[in-house]
């Protein structure tokens, strides 16, 4: 059914009196009507199906009120869907961001500045520990810290460098075991003073 354009509760009823409607009126004059009779006949079929209009006119404003509704529900959700994309996207992007650049993102604790001087041991002692290895604790001694000092770079497993032995020949040896071993002190041969300072030491940097 096509929809009602005019609202019928705007209409007036035209006059079927008047010489515009005579011939409608004709219709109806008879033997038994009037043509008094015929104009209120044809205000009646007029009125009649004003109410019928008047009926399917609201029910046409209801629905055309629930679509508006459902037009702003599906707007609504498609807008949050488009959100919820946008926001996995977003999450995505970073969760990726994130497994990348992990020290870029390490959470800050909120702390207190520290109490005890950080220590700086050898770029070796360091590198022991990390492989879980024996270490002396020399390293973390007073003097071990002061030679840690004037290292230039950690030594690499995998790194070789050339060290000329007792006969004049070169070899290439790893970088790790090149160290000099009469700069270490061996735990038996540290003092008692020595010994107390460098256990909390390696503690805490293990």
């Amino acid at each position: 059914m096509p929809p009602i354009v005019n609202d019928p509760n705007n209409l007036e009823c035209p006059d079927y009196a008047s010489d515009t409607f005579a011939n409608a009126r004709a219709a109806f004059v008879n033997a038994n009507m009037t043509e008094e009779q015929a104009v209120v006949a044809l205000q009646g079929l007029w009125k009649a199906g004003n109410d019928a209009d008047k009926v399917l006119w609201q029910q046409q404003v209801d629905q055309e009120a629930l679509d508006a509704v459902e037009q702003v529900r599906l707007a609504e959700e498609a807008r949050d869907a488009r959100q919820a994309a946008l926001q996995l996207e977003e999450e995505t992007a970073r969760r990726e961001e994130v497994k990348r650049h992990r020290s870029k993102y390490i959470a800050i604790p909120l702390r207190d500045a520290p109490s005890i001087a950080p220590i700086f041991p050898a770029p070796y002692a360091v590198k022991r520990l990390e492989q879980g290895s024996y270490l002396e604790l020399y390293y973390f001694t007073n003097k071990g810290l002061e030679a840690a000092k004037h290292t230039i770079a950690p030594p690499d497993d995998d790194t070789l460098e050339m060290k000329t032995n007792t006969d004049g020949s070169v070899s290439w040896v790893p970088a790790a075991a090149s160290r000099d071993p009469k700069g270490v002190v061996a735990d038996r041969d540290l003092d008692w003073l020595e010994f107390t300072i460098a256990v909390p030491r390696m503690l805490r940097a293990m």
